[in-house]
């Protein structure tokens, strides 16, 4: 129905949009348009947590997520035990609902420009907010990647803190891919993620 009276729309009915979309790229969700990324970059902490929230619309299935590498990670752990990317439900970025698989982040890290990291098996994500994270550690004699960003500042997140920052960190000193985000902070970098 078209609304409340109960009007059928007709087969022509449509909402256009002016608005660059993610499936205008080829992805399902995203952060922020990359057309607003900063010449600017950063580079994580070894074993600290980044995070940004993206939109899902309609339920649809997910099975990569997409970085933009600016540097790329030296010596990224080969075994991929120590880099990881995953997605958190909409409850506060609590419970995982996918991750990467063993050396797919690694190996991805380890690469500059538009890098897809895929989950070990696509999962359909129904409408709400998630928080895609990331993380990485490398070994001895190399160094963290970096990631080309939007804006850096404390307006990033609009005021919202912890769990609902759309930007921020969450815990350090991560080995493996964390089942669930804790410590969530709001952060000052505003990180470019994109789902496929």
């Amino acid at each position: 129905l078209a609304g409340s009276i109960g009007k059928a729309a007709d087969s022509g009915h449509i909402h256009p949009t002016t608005t660059w979309l993610p499936p205008d790229s080829g992805l399902k969700a995203w952060a922020f348009d990359p057309s607003n990324m900063s010449a600017s970059t950063s580079s994580t902490t070894g074993g600290a947590v980044v995070f940004a929230k993206v939109r899902i619309a309609i339920a649809q299935s997910i099975s990569s997520a997409w970085l933009n590498i600016a540097t790329p990670a030296v010596n990224a752990n080969a075994t991929g035990t120590e880099c990881g990317v995953a997605i958190y439900d909409s409850t506060g970025g609590a419970t995982q609902c996918a991750a990467s698989g063993t050396g797919t982040a690694a190996t991805a890290f380890g690469t500059a420009g538009f890098v897809s990291v895929a989950f070990t098996s696509p999962v359909t994500l129904q409408p709400g907010i998630y928080t895609v994270a990331w993380w990485c550690n490398v070994t001895s004699g190399g160094s963290q990647p970096a990631f080309n960003r939007g804006a850096s500042n404390t307006a990033v997140n609009g005021g919202q803190t912890g769990n609902s920052a759309r930007y921020g960190n969450a815990q350090t000193g991560v080995t493996a891919t964390p089942v669930l985000l804790s410590g969530m902070l709001a952060g000052q970098m505003a990180w470019w993620v994109a789902l496929s």
